[in-house]
């Protein structure tokens, strides 16, 4: 009851008080024509966009700890989640990015803010891990630098990692067909539901082959997550290749713009 009472109350101030802060802090970047941002780099330029990204990181952090000693690592991870998900859902449509500025700048500032994210989410990781109230091995995860480092170095997790960003990819231009907050969440979902499925079959499959393999759960956990994550670095690379900086414009008009474009870094995070 009482393990219970307080798994319950970290998801209540992560979804009560964090994830509203976290989103208001998102909030603070506009764009050069003054309307809703969609991400938090890509506003009027890009150091309006550092102090909202340092409410973000503030806001993930404390989720981690509050998480981690309210419940373990496992709950950390929820929590965090939750947190940006309001980041995701108060933002506004990809398609404004595009229409607002032109040419692969956007694309670039993306992947960047992508990748910034997922540092963010990982550290965030491993603070949990400092301040879990229970044991790596009682667990069966560890998120430890170490770990983090030591799970992907083995040819299982690497590969896993590869599938993670695959599925991912794969799910946004299945279901994701506009840049509403709703859709880039419903198919970011679905990516990690088979992203992190088909990562854990690819690593119990492989990992067979390798010695001295991480603790227990940590080899599909970390590979699957830091894979999605990346995902969102990755994803708006792709959209320079395909559809290509010249064809944005076009591609909202007429509904065309693939859906690893049209799901914000928050969100795939």
């Amino acid at each position: 009851m009482i393990e219970a009472a307080a798994r319950w109350t970290a998801r209540g101030i992560s979804l009560l008080v964090l994830g509203p802060l976290a989103a208001w802090g998102g909030g603070l970047v506009s764009k050069a024509d003054g309307s809703v941002p969609a991400t938090l780099l890509t506003g009027a330029s890009v150091g309006a966009g550092l102090p909202a990204l340092a409410v973000v990181a503030g806001c993930l952090l404390a989720a981690a700890v509050v998480g981690a000693r309210l419940g373990d690592r496992h709950e950390a991870v929820l929590n965090l989640g939750f947190v940006l998900a309001w980041v995701a859902w108060s933002g506004g449509r990809m398609e404004q990015v595009f229409r607002v500025s032109t040419g692969s700048g956007p694309l670039v500032l993306l992947a960047v803010e992508g990748l910034m994210i997922a540092v963010l989410v990982l550290g965030s990781c491993v603070v949990a891990d400092r301040f879990s109230r229970r044991t790596a091995e009682a667990e069966g995860l560890s998120t430890s630098v170490s770990s983090l480092v030591g799970a992907l170095r083995f040819k299982a997790g690497a590969l896993a990692a590869g599938v993670a960003i695959a599925a991912g990819l794969a799910s946004a231009w299945l279901f994701a067909r506009y840049g509403g907050a709703g859709q880039g969440l419903g198919s970011a979902f679905l990516g990690g539901v088979l992203g992190g499925a088909l990562a854990a079959q690819t690593y119990e499959s492989l990992k067979k082959n390798e010695k001295s393999t991480p603790l227990g759960s940590t080899g599909v956990v970390v590979p699957a997550l830091v894979g999605l994550l990346l995902a969102g670095a990755v994803a708006p690379l792709i959209g320079i290749a395909s559809p290509g900086p010249g064809r944005l414009l076009e591609g909202i008009a007429r509904g065309t713009l693939p859906g690893w474009v049209l799901v914000s870094p928050a969100t795939w995070a």
